[in-house]
């Protein structure tokens, strides 16, 4: 009777035992395996420079490509709106004392001022489909007008933290990751079309106001304490045309004429102000007559989804017309046997894996409108690893890695390869590292599903 209590005794450690190690060795590699997940980097060939228009690199290839816009936009009638914006500087002067009560007087009353002269502008809109060749302003324009040109489209992310930046930079302001950001292209290109000082495209282009129209309004604006004595002169400087084009579908966004004027004339003060006499008038004026195009059209809340098998996902479809509410989407699946849509835009996948287009349509002012999402169904990748975390070798050796993926079941077992210093170290498709050159490299593979990232750091010597 003891030998058994003895022998149960000794078992029941021996599985306390057993059971100590696995928990060990679970957390171990727990932790390792925690330790080495480096979480995502979306590759930057998925923002390649692609699409209808290319950057231009002239002053020729800005002309062309924003006439090329421009006549589409007139022909295709999308709706436009404007506005125009101006602002007096607090630089303006009256007489030679800024400090005297008449400039006190006129600073108070500029922006009311510009705000009325702003009110006067024509209203140069146009509705869904009812043109307006008649009332925007069509940018004519030589080589010889431009000054310089500037074409934005790059900026920079940061793999870290999502933060996006106009300008590269070594180390993160929000999160101070300072292993660099990925330079990534913009869906638009904004171009800004600066004019030479006196080009007779100032005068084609701004449809400056008349002289004697600008006199009658500052005189009414100063008629309580002064007479206009003198021609109002204007000095245009700065002049420049800013303008946005979807680089993919060349849909011209917007259009804005931007000028400076330095505006003078004299003035003689009455009543409580007359003892300043007659007094030389200055005022800097900002101006910008703004042009907006809405393109009719539809636009869903995701154009790529993953979906495990025999799950409901919800798209959204945002119609941009006269007014949603009177227009019906028609939805479409292109591979029910892999996903369904209702009327309403829910997918449910089925139990097949494969890619499916999920197509959402409507009918406006005789033309079709449609957006698409792409529909995965599959397992997805959840990790990789590699088969080495650090590789030493000597210059001419190479190494073949190998990606495992988790789970092991995962639908898309394949992945890209990257290096950081093609000097030290290659990488082709295969994942077979070649040393090049001494020194240190990080060699990364990165799942096209999830797009998981796993690095390797490589040490070349001689």
């Amino acid at each position: 009777m003891s030998e058994k209590k003895d022998r149960s005794k000794l078992i029941f450690g021996a599985i306390i035992v057993v059971l100590c190690v696995f928990f060990v060795v679970g957390v171990a590699y727990g932790a390792n395996s925690l330790l080495e997940m480096e979480g995502t980097l979306e590759p930057a060939d998925k923002y390649v420079l692609d699409g209808y228009a290319q950057v231009p690199e002239s002053a020729q290839d800005v002309i062309d490509l924003v006439s090329t816009a421009v006549k589409n936009a007139v022909e295709a009638k999308p709706k436009l709106d404007s506005s125009d914006s101006i602002s007096i500087g607090d630089e303006l002067l009256i007489g030679e004392d800024s400090a005297s009560a008449v400039n006190t007087m006129a600073k108070f009353l500029k922006d009311n001022a510009a705000d009325e002269f702003a009110a006067a502008f024509s209203d140069l809109s146009a509705d869904f489909g009812a043109g307006f060749a008649d009332k925007l302003w069509i940018p004519t324009l030589t080589a010889e007008d431009i000054d310089g040109f500037e074409c934005n489209y790059i900026y920079y992310h940061c793999m870290q933290c999502g933060a996006d930046a106009e300008e590269p930079y070594a180390k993160c302001s929000e999160c101070g990751n300072e292993n660099g950001p990925q330079m990534r292209y913009r869906d638009e290109y904004s171009i800004t079309i600066n004019l030479r000082q006196g080009a007779a495209a100032l005068q084609n282009n701004f449809r400056l106001r008349e002289p004697s129209k600008i006199t009658d309004f500052i005189g009414d604006k100063f008629s309580d304490f002064a007479n206009i004595t003198a021609p109002v002169n204007f000095e245009y400087k700065n002049a420049r045309i800013f303008v946005r084009i979807n680089r993919h579908t060349g849909q011209l966004y917007e259009i804005k004429y931007i000028k400076d004027v330095d505006l003078t004339t004299k003035a003689e003060f009455i009543g409580d102000y007359a003892y300043a006499g007659e007094a030389k008038v200055y005022l800097p004026v900002y101006e910008e007559v703004g042009f907006w195009f809405t393109w009719p059209g539809v636009s869903l809340s995701a154009h790529e989804l993953s979906m495990a098998h025999k799950k409901t996902e919800a798209l959204k479809a945002t119609l941009t017309c006269d007014d949603p509410l009177l227009y019906d989407v028609t939805w479409t699946s292109s591979d029910e046997s892999i996903a369904t849509v209702d009327a309403d835009g829910y997918v449910e996948s089925n139990k097949v894996d494969g890619k499916v287009i999920i197509t959402a349509s409507f009918e406006f002012q005789g033309k079709t409108y449609t957006d698409e999402c792409e529909v995965f169904v599959k397992t997805s990748v959840e990790s990789i690893d590699i088969t080495k975390r650090d590789l030493t070798l000597k210059k001419g050796e190479t190494f073949a890695q190998k990606v495992s993926y988790s789970p092991k079941e995962s639908t898309v077992q394949t992945a890209k390869w990257y290096t950081t210093d093609e000097t030290v170290a290659t990488v082709d498709e295969n994942g077979v590292i070649t040393a090049i050159g001494v020194g240190e490299a990080e060699v990364y593979a990165v799942s096209d599903d999830g797009y998981f990232k796993a690095t390797c750091k490589v040490e070349v010597t001689e």
